[in-house]
């Protein structure tokens, strides 16, 4: 059980190809202890911005600087108009943060494409690094596509119904039927949390770029035959009702070597908004473990 006190917070933007990418550090990463690497997180979509990862703020509360940034194109972060990127972007990204505000090592914490992303990164700059921390993150598109597909046909008849609707209601069925899904295997909690509706609402998301990005290049994306090259502690979370990343974590546990594997059991994609206490207590205790006595 962690004890909380009142974090200290920073804002402010960093130039990055032109444009300006938003951060927000939760702590105070200039008076760190050898015990107390700052978590740099990286949050999913593409293009559902850092509230979506808002209780790890609590972190600092604990004396662990966190920090968050939206990655260009959603949040408060700058949009461009030409959108046709792939990965590479946003890495050069990570890279741009870490030397505006020099952060020299951190604890590397990716949810979902943020994951994705994070394992891209540790691939590069593992020495650079602490740890990783995947959370519902996938590891084969193609894989969980096909694990979606099986969620989707195992839903109600009712709910399938919705989804053969044709003419004037067929948009109003879909979203009945996206509702139903969100509320089982996207988020469980009841009523959302405020910082996760944040994050999908339109001034803040950006669903042009997700779009983009996972009929592009994230389309056939698979890490799984490079993942023996990680030697970094890994911790991987995923919720039991997980209708997103379905049977990735199972994949990433196998094939990285220093890893374990933590499920929680009335969560789904967002465990650390679902289970918050439990899940901070367990990121926590991972952090300091990975760190030199």
């Amino acid at each position: 059980m962690m004890t909380f006190t009142s974090p200290l917070f920073r804002e402010g933007f960093i130039p990055f190809k032109g444009y300006r990418t938003w951060y927000r550090i939760a702590g105070d990463i200039n008076s760190i202890s050898t015990d107390s690497v700052p978590v740099l997180a990286l949050h999913g979509g593409p293009g559902i911005p850092h509230e979506s990862l808002q209780p790890l703020e609590q972190l600092a509360l604990v004396g662990r600087p966190v920090i968050f940034y939206d990655q260009l194109g959603c949040g408060n972060s700058d949009r461009p108009d030409d959108i046709s990127w792939d990965i590479s972007i946003f890495l050069e990204e990570i890279a741009a943060i870490r030397d505006a505000l020099q952060l020299d090592r951190v604890h590397l914490f990716g949810h979902s494409w943020g994951g994705m992303l994070a394992l891209e990164y540790a691939l590069r700059e593992q020495e650079t690094l602490a740890s990783l921390t995947l959370a519902s993150t996938p590891a084969d598109a193609q894989h969980m596509f096909a694990g979606q597909q099986r969620i989707w046909q195992q839903l109600p008849a009712d709910i399938l119904t919705l989804l053969k609707v044709q003419g004037e209601e067929r948009d109003a069925a879909r979203q009945r039927a996206l509702a139903y899904f969100d509320r089982h295997f996207y988020c469980r909690c009841d009523p959302w949390p405020d910082h996760l509706l944040q994050a999908r609402s339109p001034e803040k998301r950006n669903v042009t770029l997700n779009q983009w990005m996972w009929n592009t290049a994230l389309r056939e994306w698979n890490i799984t035959p490079q993942l023996h090259k990680i030697i970094l502690p890994t911790l991987i979370t995923a919720g039991s009702h997980d209708g997103i990343a379905v049977g990735q974590d199972s994949i990433l546990h196998e094939r990285i070597a220093a890893s374990q594997r933590v499920v929680f059991m009335e969560s789904s994609h967002y465990a650390h908004a679902e289970e918050t206490e439990r899940y901070l207590d367990v990121l926590q205790q991972f952090l300091h473990q990975s760190e030199p006595v």
